[in-house]
Parts: C-alpha cells; sequence; structure tokens
C-alpha cells in the first residue's frame, strides 16, 4: 500500500467512535520510576511531538517508566478468530508527550523503546502502531536479559529483589504519581509520520505491588533517553522514583487517529 493509499485510510478511520482492535492481558513486571535529564527526553522524541512539563520533576528533567517481564494471557480476536499469545517484554516510556502545537496542551505517553522476544506479539503490536523490536530475552540468574535478535549485542540487563511488603498498589503512596502518568493514553508514529493513539487501561483495583531495589546496566549507547551507564531504585515507598515487582490485568484498545476521550468511555 502506498502513502498516498494510507493516509486515505487514515482519514476515514480517523474518528475515535470505536476500537478497532481490543487486546486483554496480564503483566507481571518489575516497574521502575526515574527522573532524566529534560534535554535526553526530548532526544527521543520523533518529529512533530515534544515535552510537556511535569508539575513533580526537578528543574531541566522528565519521568521516564520502564517496564521489565512477561505478558500472559494476551488475548485479541482476528476475523473472529481468538489469539492467545505469551511473550516476554519491555518498555521505555516518556509520559507528559504532546503534540507540537496543540492548544490544549494534551499529554500522551510515547513508548521509544518496546523489546519482545515473539514474533506474533511484534506483528500483533504493529496492528495498534507499535514498534516492538523481536529481541532476545532471557530471564534468570542473570536477571532480564536482553540482547540483539541477529547480532547477539548486549543491549541492557535488569536485576531486581523484592524488599518484603506486598500489597495494593494504594498501599504505596508514591506510586501513586506513577499511576497517575500510566492512564495517559499512548501515543505513536507511523513510518509516515502518521499519529496513533491507544489507551491501555490498568487494572490497579485488583492488582498486587511488592516494592523492589533494582539495578538496570545499559551496555549500548543506542538505547533511547538513557545513556550506556548503571541506574539504581530504591522501592516505591521511600521515593516517587522507585521501583517495585507489579502483577495487573489490562485492556488495551485502538487504534486512533485523533486523541481518544477517557478510557471509561470508550466503547468495547
Amino acid at each position: 500500500m502506498d502513502d498516498a493509499s494510507l493516509k486515505a485510510l487514515a482519514e476515514t478511520l480517523r474518528a475515535p467512535a470505536r476500537a478497532l482492535v481490543t487486546f486483554t492481558g496480564n503483566y507481571q513486571a518489575v516497574v521502575a520510576t526515574a527522573f532524566i535529564p529534560w534535554d535526553a527526553a526530548a532526544a527521543a522524541l520523533p518529529p512533530g511531538l515534544e515535552l510537556r512539563k511535569f508539575a513533580g520533576a526537578p528543574d531541566g528533567m522528565h519521568p521516564l517508566i520502564l517496564t521489565f517481564g512477561a505478558q500472559s494471557n494476551v488475548t485479541t480476536k482476528l476475523a473472529d478468530v481468538p489469539i492467545v499469545l505469551n511473550y516476554r517484554e519491555s518498555a521505555f516510556l516518556i509520559p507528559n508527550t504532546g503534540v507540537t502545537g496543540d492548544a490544549r496542551n494534551r499529554a500522551a505517553i510515547f513508548m521509544p523503546r518496546l523489546d519482545v522476544d515473539n514474533l506474533e506479539a511484534a506483528a500483533m503490536g504493529s496492528c495498534v502502531g507499535y514498534d516492538k523490536k523481536l529481541s532476545l530475552i532471557d530471564t534468570g540468574a542473570k536477571g532480564f536479559h536482553v540482547r540483539a535478535l541477529v547480532t547477539g549485542q548486549e543491549l541492557y540487563t535488569l536485576q531486581s529483589g523484592s524488599e518484603g511488603y506486598v500489597g495494593k498498589p494504594s498501599d504505596f503512596p508514591n506510586f501513586a504519581v506513577t499511576v497517575g502518568m500510566l492512564q495517559q493514553p499512548i501515543l505513536s508514529v507511523s513510518a509516515i509520520g502518521e499519529r496513533i493513539f491507544t489507551v491501555m487501561t490498568w487494572q490497579f483495583s485488583s492488582a498486587r505491588l511488592n516494592g523492589a531495589q533494582s539495578r538496570l546496566t545499559v551496555s549500548h549507547d543506542g538505547m533511547p533517553a538513557l545513556p550506556a551507564g548503571v541506574y539504581n531504585w530504591a522501592e516505591y515507598g521511600r521515593t516517587i522514583t522507585g521501583s517495585g515487582q507489579l502483577s495487573v490485568s489490562w485492556v488495551l484498545q485502538g487504534p486512533f487517529f485523533d486523541w481518544p476521550g477517557s478510557a471509561d468511555a470508550l466503547p468495547v
């Protein structure tokens, strides 16, 4: 399909009245929240997007959310045929991102990096505009270990250990900031510059969170937002920029070609 045809299709589907695809699943993952230099976050955005200021960030800094874990029972339908997938996935999420020149100053999450170890998961992600990288992901003694598929090059490794307390996300007051950012719609940009939105509804009321100490080693300088180096987190119970081991169900709806309404207002 050529560029003109893709743009014509986008115009036809632009009204966000109904999601074309709905996914459901459960994510067991380490979640970590950091503040990174504003310039590093801005450099990870494609043309046409810009950062929105976040009230809780130190001067010159912007939030970054990272997730590393296993997706299970990821379910959707294709031509009325149920599809169920299980795979490992990690994501770099930059919240408080907007469209340049948007007078309403709306905010969304942009994901400059997603790694999965399942070809079908990568293909299904493309249905909603996600550029998922098919990578080698191992979980074992080394932690959550990600390498490039073709070359085997080391990309990054997460090691995490729980700190004992397990409860609802609401039991961790500082995690509420991350919950708020994760409720923003997700904004992707296609190869032809088309903006694509999805809405991820996290079922935090039934989720479980375990405070954790985490250590991320980035081995490759080509990762967005985080240069090569070592990054450490304490548990969310101490600071906003913490980490925890999360088990949460979710519903994903999309794609939309304009800003969607709230997740609750979207028809399934």
